[in-house]
């Protein structure tokens, strides 16, 4: 299992050390499958926490002071 989470690790992170390679066909493209899908799972999550930080700069809470007064 320990093997199964460093070589998930490596692939998320790109880092590719090579002391673990995907033999067959179908464990290629897991592989492949799981960086793309890590890297596209990132890529969402950073932009909905930019999406959430630019809403709540546009939209002050109620009760709250404002700078353009």
């Amino acid at each position: 299992m320990s093997e199964l989470i460093y070589f998930s690790f490596t692939t998320l992170t790109t880092l590719g050390y090579g002391d673990l390679t995907p033999n067959t066909g179908l464990t290629q493209t897991l592989t492949y499958l799981e960086a793309v899908s890590g890297t596209l799972f990132i890529a969402v999550l950073i932009a909905g926490i930019v999406g959430m930080v630019i809403a709540q700069g546009a939209n002050p809470p109620p009760g709250g002071k404002d700078d353009r007064e």
